[in-house]
């Protein structure tokens, strides 16, 4: 048999030699490996870099990533980059690739797919390849280099985290076609410390004499040097040019002239940089004219608006407008302003004493200082005492209403007089004389009636029909109020509080759509003011458009909305969440889902945006609650639970690698919440990083005991083939918290179990059992346990257990076919093999060397020596050391041979392997002719320690 095998190995190993070094072998030139050095390979890289490139820029239109993809993988005018679309890559579109244990390989085309789908767009260019080392040429089935690069990812993943640079490796397949052409065969990470050049091949080996002249080729390069030269020298000429243009301010011109010098060389960086910078000046020009243009245009209205305030005798407005055309937009110059500006040398004085004994609420002193002014000018002639006349008398009507407004008859003999010296166009006299009329009820028609006749006579001027507005408002009118505002808005006003109070109003009669509308118009002209977006705010919250009002409240917040209004919508905010809350406690999840996403996209109330998360994932839809709480820890990333709610919903996603990210987070957050320790070293476990796994197990329970938590610590050590510490530590959690835990006991039975410690295996397994006698698992491990011991009837009696609980699962299948083997009768096996073959059919991971060995063993016992020949060598073929193999091979040879030095050779070597089964040494027919051997006692005092 053995030379059988021996004769197909040689055949095969001469089929491949004559295979490998019978083909023809193409030749490369020094001049090719130099060329491809310096000119193939970094464009290949510069063309799979440029590429990328375009993808992630946000401009980029579907058809742009269909033109890059087709120039990668496919023959144009243009060689392809990749030798074909199967070409694998390595994918590092996570920022945490390099470091994951199972890489994914990507075919280039479903990378460049998942690449544009994956990767965040932007602006200008992230990625950067810049090559560290080409390898010396190699040879295979092919030629190639290996090149190491560094690849660099700008932009951050999906989850926010950052892409750290990292070296990697691209193969560079040569192809010969006339010429060598090169292409990229392969991306992979490159391992700690790569150098590509270990177990170099030197190309030269394999290079025929140097046949052929490279004189053309040659001539070639030195003809593309000169081009390139020439092209250069040009782009020099232009770009001195534009450097003329641009040291006479002829920008525009050199600007013209550098973008010319860019499209020849667009990887020119101070050619670009120049660019920008006449883009820039340029730029600021127009910006400037245009503010140029936009200040004469105000300066125009405001100058108009001072000589309608002058007019109307408000000479507090139109002094304020003065002083500002002078001081902001330089109009001292202006004759208009030269002439009121005198006017008003004469009156300001006198306005701003009775203004200061205002705000100290002088009334008296006041009303003193007026009379006295009326008393002493007697000039009625001349224009200026007329113009200070009529505010003396409006200054001692607005004295006496600040006193006492309920005088009345006073008041309004004041302020006849007043409008009668100013011939009825002192607009502040007439508002303070419908004020004044508003306060006594018995006149409030008659304030209307001047409001209205106000309007009569300057029906194009805002101002009165503000004022009749206000009137309307007074006279708990509305609609009038709000058709007189719209009248206002018809005449293109300029002041904010009209769209306020037509807003305003329309909220407080229910008509949302209309108060939305009038706030929208005002925003358009007032396009920070944070009334407008409060009463926009609350009309859209009441017809339910929570997403838009919250839109606007972000809005409101960047232009500093403040004070009752933002703490309104704050406080309904907070009335969703616990409305939300109260559903959430009552488990009625649809209503609280409704009232967290109220609070959340109204208000921005985080609580609201963590609930809502957390209900979405209670009712299974973790794909939404994953992306409220990657959004939640986007605005705040100290937010008390919202790693550990994401590292939750990410493994139970299976997204292991995440979620052991988030509960690391949140331990830093938190270091004393133990859920965090538990379910990281769950995520670890489920990655079978046991060792770490049990780590954070063991910390969980210093934080809080829980026997769960402490049995997968146990078992964490057991799965990790720690089994002494599994032992230990179930052993400290028994003794110190008094646990009866029953899969405690499990998991410290089975690692007993493993070191051979079958006693205790058997009581503690027992004891699991006593807990939980349906324990598939454990019910398995005793019955190993009393085969092991050779405990036949205890072992029948758990194989009837173990059926019971699961009569057809291929390891029951298996284990009680060995118990029956295990028996070492002559008579039975076939029952035995018929089951272990079974459970192989229905589970092929139980094909192994093992379990082949025991159906070998069976045929042995039962003296089928074909059978056990063809069994043991497929049992070999797949595990030659295997110790159960190495101890049936022991029988076979103590009952075919006679040397017994050899069969205790070969028991001692299955020992050694791990062989654990002393009954069937010690009761196995053939091995009873070397029982009374010196060295068979020592052999199994080495083995068992007997």
């Amino acid at each position: 048999m053995k030379y059988f095998l021996k004769i197909i190995f040689i055949s095969i190993f001469i089929l491949l030699c004559f295979d490998i070094y019978g083909q023809n072998n193409p030749t490369i030139s020094e001049f090719d490996d130099e060329s491809i050095r310096s000119f193939n390979i970094p464009d290949l890289l510069k063309s799979f870099e440029t590429a990328l490139n375009v993808i992630s820029y946000s401009g980029s239109e579907p058809l742009d990533f269909k033109v890059i993809k087709d120039r990668l993988l496919y023959n144009s005018v243009i060689p392809r980059t990749f030798f074909d679309e199967k070409v694998i890559v390595e994918s590092d579109l996570h920022s945490d690739a390099v470091l994951s244990y199972t890489k994914e390989d990507l075919s280039i085309k479903n990378y460049l797919e998942s690449f544009d789908v994956l990767y965040p767009k932007t602006q200008s260019p992230s990625i950067s390849f810049t090559i560290v080392k080409i390898s010396a040429l190699k040879k295979g089935s092919y030629f190639y280099y290996k090149v190491l690069f560094e690849s660099v990812f700008k932009n951050k993943d999906n989850n926010g985290n950052k892409f750290k640079s990292v070296k990697r490796i691209a193969e560079i397949r040569l192809e010969h076609d006339t010429i060598w052409n090169a292409y990229i065969g392969g991306i992979q990470f490159a391992p700690k410390n790569y150098n590509p050049d270990d177990n170099r091949n030197n190309f030269r080996a394999f290079v025929a004499d140097y046949s052929r002249s490279t004189d053309s080729k040659i001539e070639k390069l030195m003809k593309k040097k000169e081009q390139e030269m020439a092209a250069q020298k040009k782009s020099n000429q232009i770009i001195s040019e534009g450097d003329n243009y641009f040291i006479q301010e002829k920008n525009s011109e050199a600007l013209a002239s550098y973008k010319l010098a860019l499209s020849m060389d667009p990887y020119d960086d101070a050619t670009k940089g120049k660019v920008e910078k006449c883009e820039a000046i340029l730029e600021n020009k127009r910006i400037e004219k245009k503010k140029n243009e936009i200040s004469l245009k105000n300066a125009d209205l405001l100058k108009q608006r001072m000589i309608n305030d002058f007019n109307n005798y408000d000479f507090e407005s139109c002094r304020h407008i003065h002083d500002s055309l002078i001081i902001y937009y330089n109009q001292k110059n202006d004759s208009d302003l030269i002439v009121i500006g005198k006017k008003l040398s004469v009156l300001i004085p006198f306005i701003e004493n009775t203004r200061s004994l205002e705000r100290m609420e002088e009334y008296e002193a006041m009303l003193q200082l007026s009379v006295n002014l009326v008393k002493s000018k007697t000039k009625i002639g001349v224009n200026e005492d007329s113009l200070l006349i009529a505010e003396g008398l409006y200054r001692s009507a607005r004295a006496l209403y600040l006193i006492d407004s309920t005088l009345y008859k006073q008041i309004s003999a004041y302020c006849e007089e007043a409008l009668h010296v100013s011939k009825k166009a002192h607009m502040p006299c007439k508002i303070l004389l419908i004020h004044s009329q508003l306060l006594n009820k018995s006149h409030s028609f008659q304030a209307l009636e001047i409001a209205t006749t106000m309007v009569e006579n300057d029906p194009s001027n805002p101002e009165p029909r503000i004022i009749r507005a206000y009137v309307y408002e007074h006279l708990n009118n509305p609609e009038k109020a709000i058709k007189e505002y719209q009248l206002v808005i018809d005449l293109k006003t300029e002041d904010s509080t009209v769209y306020i109070n037509k807003a305003r109003l329309e909220y407080y009669i229910h008509n949302y759509s209309n108060s939305i509308s009038t706030a929208t118009s005002g925003l358009n002209i007032f396009p920070c003011n944070q009334s407008l977006y409060y009463y926009r705010i609350l009309s859209k919250e009441r017809l339910g458009d929570y997403i838009e009002a919250g839109k606007d409240y972000k809005k409101a917040c960047s232009c500093g909305i403040y004070g009752f209004q933002k703490d309104t919508i704050i406080n309904r905010g907070i009335n969703y969440y616990e409305t939300g809350l109260s559903f959430f406690d009552l488990k009625q999840l649809d209503s609280a889902l409704s009232y967290f996403n109220m609070s959340y996209e109204l208000s921005q109330n985080l609580d609201g945006l963590f609930f809502r998360g957390y209900t979405y994932m209670l009712t299974g839809k973790n794909s939404q609650a994953l992306e409220d709480l990657n959004k939640l820890i986007l605005l705040d990333s100290t937010f008390k639970h919202a790693f550990y709610m994401r590292g939750l919903i990410n493994a139970n996603g299976k997204n292991y690698y995440s979620s052991i990210s988030d509960f690391k987070k949140q331990i830093n957050l938190i270091p004393e919440y133990w859920k965090s320790y538990a379910l990281c070293g769950k995520s670890l476990f489920n990655l079978e990083r046991y060792g770490e796994a049990a780590d954070f197990f063991i910390e969980a329970n210093k934080y809080k005991y829980t026997d769960t938590v402490a049995t997968f610590a146990v078992e964490s050590h057991f799965r990790n083939k720690e089994y002494q510490k599994a032992i230990d530590k179930a052993v400290e959690y028994i003794e110190s918290k008094k646990s009866e835990y029953g899969s405690l006991y499990k998991y410290k039975g089975l690692s007993e179990f493993k070191l051979g410690y079958f006693l205790a295996a058997e009581r503690d397994l027992s004891f699991a059992l006593r807990k939980d006698p349906n324990d598939y698992e454990a019910n398995l491990w005793i019955l190993k346990n009393y085969i092991a011991l050779g405990k036949s009837s205890k072992a029948s009696l758990y194989t009837d257990r173990i059926i019971h609980v699961c009569d057809n699962c291929p390891e029951t299948l298996l284990w009680t076919g060995i118990s029956i083997i295990a028996r070492q009768e002559i008579w039975g096996n076939e029952n035995g093999i018929k089951k272990i073959l079974m459970a192989i059919d229905k589970d092929s991971t139980l094909n192994s060397a093992a379990n082949l060995a025991w159906i070998a063993y069976g045929y042995l016992l039962s003296n089928d020596v074909p059978r056990f020949y063809s069994t043991i060598q497929n049992a070999e073929i797949k595990e030659t050391e295997d110790p159960i193999v190495l101890f049936v091979k022991t029988c076979a040879w103590a009952k075919m041979e006679s040397d017994n030095k050899i069969t205790l050779n070969m028991l001692e070597q299955a020992c050694s392997k791990g062989f654990i089964f002393k009954h069937l040494v010690d009761n196995d027919p053939a091995l009873q002719k070397v029982k009374y051997e010196n060295r068979y006692k020592s052999v199994l005092q080495n083995c068992f320690g007997e």
